[in-house]
Parts: C-alpha cells; structure tokens; sequence
C-alpha cells in the first residue's frame, strides 16, 4: 500500500543514512523499506499472510557459512514494531553498504521476523485482531488451561478492572483527568508493586479486557512456529532477541536475558 519515499533516505545509498530513514511511519511504509532491504542483500524472502488484507509477517534470511542461528523479532506488541523495524532495515541497509549482496554470509544463519503482529502495528496498538496480547500468548496446550484455572485475582488483576477497562469511551474529563485520579486511587490504595505486578502479569479470564494472554496460541505464533520448526535441530547457539519499548531509561538500550535452560550460556 505504500512505497519507499524520495528524498534524502535513498536506499540505493552506499552510506549510512540518518537514522530517522530507517523508521517508518506506517507498516505498510515500515514493510515496504524492509523487503527492499532484504531483497538488496539477496535475502530469501518468506511472506506469511496473518490476517486477511495485506497483514503480513515477512521473514528474510540471511544463510551463514557457521553453526548457530540468531531469530531477531519486531512487532509483538504491535505499535512497538516500528521501533524493532527500524533496527532490521539498518542493519540490513548497513550490509549493503559493505557490499555484502551476495546472500552468503560469515556467521551464524539469522532470521528477520518482520511485524509478528502485523494488525497491532497497522493500527498502532499493542493487541493483536483478537485483543490478544501476544507477549503472553506463547504457551504450551498445559499452560493455556493452568492459567484458565488459576484465581483470577492472583495477581490484582480484578482490583484494577474498572482502571484497566473502562465500559464506555472515555469523555474529554475522563481521558485528561477522571483516569489519573482513578489510578492515584488505585495505587493508594494497592501501592505501586500492585499495579505494575498485574500488568506485567496479564490475565487469561476475560477477552474482552486489557493484557488478555488468550485461550490458544494465536495464528502469528502458529505461522511462526511451524516455520521455526526446520531449524530445531539447529547445531551452535541459538539467540533469540525480541525488540520491545518502553521500559528502562528513554533512549537506552536495555537486555532483559532469559535462558530457559540451566546450561544454557548466555552474553
């Protein structure tokens, strides 16, 4: 739905562009800059249509000649894509200016998940098309219904409900004054801790509400896991690195590391 713009962000470039080039601001501009930078490298190039209407999730790769893999993802909380996207169109953009075109790379495989959830990030919303939160939507069939049978106020969560979500558009009042007071309240009364705990935490008894992790695991991981699946026997480390905004300092970078496995190695 929309090309790459003219002007000073010319990606034929074979220097380093201004890092405002890099971000987008639609996806379908963010998709666009991305598939020309992955087709500019030699790519190989697999689309995956998420929801109907031209929401896709485009994945490049880029083949090492070494063991290991790295998968970096944008777009899980979809309006957080647009920061992840600039990321892999200027890394992308930064081996075409070292002349790497070839499609054969020194290193581990790496794969460029681009816009997990495409719809959110259309729209700019953290959600996906089913109001599901995808950054607690990735578990197993077991997990799914511990969560579903777990006390739904564990965590807070129902505390918070009239603040999370409210049962009718928000007026002028509400949006500039009556919310602030309402989370005042709320954390004078639960502290903090509370609030941010159930956030965090999210919930798994109500679709209709904020921080909904679902009942099933959504169409984007189902698409991304069955792509993921020929490498599973991948040999070398494997790195995983998902771009989010939001928390820690403005205009840091943070890594929040994880390993799930306790022989794991992780830098």
């Amino acid at each position: 739905k929309e090309s790459l713009k003219p002007g000073i962000c010319d990606f034929q470039s074979k220097e380093i562009l201004d890092a405002e080039c890099y971000f987008s601001e639609s996806y379908w501009e963010a998709r666009a800059k991305f598939c020309h930078l992955a087709k500019a490298v030699g790519a190989e190039i697999h689309t995956h249509e998420v929801v109907e209407g031209d929401y896709t999730m485009d994945i490049a790769v880029l083949r090492g000649s070494g063991p290991g893999l790295v998968v970096h993802t944008s777009a899980v909380h979809g309006v957080e894509g647009y920061a992840g996207s600039g990321i892999q169109c200027a890394h992308l953009h930064k081996l075409v200016t070292e002349g790497q075109t070839s499609g054969k790379f020194e290193g581990p495989t790496r794969l460029f998940v681009h816009a997990v959830n495409p719809y959110g990030m259309a729209h700019f919303r953290r959600f996906n098309e089913h109001n599901i939160d995808l950054n607690r939507n990735a578990l197993s069939p077991e997990q799914f219904e511990e969560m579903k049978a777990r006390d739904h106020n564990l965590v807070m969560y129902e505390d918070f409900h009239n603040l999370f979500n409210p049962q009718y558009p928000p007026t002028f009042y509400d949006a500039y004054v009556g919310f602030f007071v309402k989370a005042v309240t709320s954390i004078l009364r639960f502290g903090f801790v509370g609030v941010k705990r159930a956030v965090v935490t999210g919930q798994y008894h109500n679709p209709n509400g904020i921080y909904y992790g679902g009942a099933e695991l959504e169409p984007s991981f189902q698409i991304l896991w069955s792509y993921l699946e020929p490498y599973a026997n991948t040999e070398g480390t494997v790195t995983w690195v998902d771009v989010h905004t939001g928390l820690g300092p403005k205009g840091e970078d943070t890594l929040i590391v994880d390993s799930p496995a306790e022989e794991a190695e992780t830098i």
